[in-house]
């Protein structure tokens, strides 16, 4: 394969990924929520966490997922937003802001749609997906695109921590169903990707972007 097509396959990759994260996104709803199925395993789920975490430890958790994580998520993405644009990392930032959309959507999403009783033990009021664990992934997606170049290898795997501990938060102590968080996290990731190909950066090193590098003159081409 000529080395001016790896970018475009990487590209395509991307877009297909984050297209089917989004699919994936909407039919694990619609199972989970509109399913006696879906809504009985997410509820066992459920229960499971909650039955196996101490008291102070689901407390904890709560207040970092919902707290702590919830004002200081946004906080440091706008900062690092902030000295990407000084920087002049103008794709970075506006693949930040497009991240930024799911939070809306989520919020909408969790107002317009009905959870029916199967009477399994859910919720008698929908709660898909969690606008707050969509906040904390949208906020360590904008960290991760805006993060100052130079990055250490312990960046990703810290914001995959702080997303795992947002979603177990949040179920631990009452808040979410399991299926809320995971719903987020879908949707976030697909989104996230996809903006990523809309501003032209490569989501696994976003410092570098994706564009196409210019191809080297051919040997022996005497230039002036």
């Amino acid at each position: 394969m000529p080395a001016s097509e790896v970018p475009r396959m990487r590209s395509l990759g991307v877009v297909v990924s984050g297209s089917l994260l989004v699919v994936a996104f909407v039919a694990f709803g619609a199972i989970a929520v509109f399913t006696p199925v879906g809504q009985w395993v997410d509820v066992h789920l459920y229960g499971l966490t909650v039955r196996h975490t101490p008291g102070v430890l689901a407390q904890g958790a709560d207040r970092l997922a919902r707290e702590v994580l919830l004002v200081g998520g946004p906080a440091v993405a706008a900062l690092l937003g902030l000295v990407a644009l000084v920087r002049g990392r103008w794709r970075n930032v506006l693949g930040a802001a497009l991240v930024g959309v799911v939070v809306p959507a989520v919020w909408a999403l969790r107002g317009a749609l009905p959870r029916p009783d199967f009477g399994v033990g859910a919720y008698p009021y929908n709660t898909f997906p969690s606008t707050h664990v969509a906040i904390v992934a949208v906020s360590c997606w904008a960290i991760w695109l805006c993060w100052p170049t130079g990055r250490r290898s312990w960046v990703p795997w810290t914001l995959v921590g702080i997303v795992v501990l947002a979603l177990f938060g949040n179920v631990a102590n009452h808040a979410h169903m399991p299926a809320d968080g995971l719903g987020s996290l879908l949707l976030t990731g697909g989104v996230g990707l996809l903006a990523c190909t809309l501003v032209g950066l490569d989501p696994l090193s976003p410092t570098t972007g994706a564009k196409r590098q210019p191809e080297s003159e051919p040997v022996g081409v005497i230039t002036r």
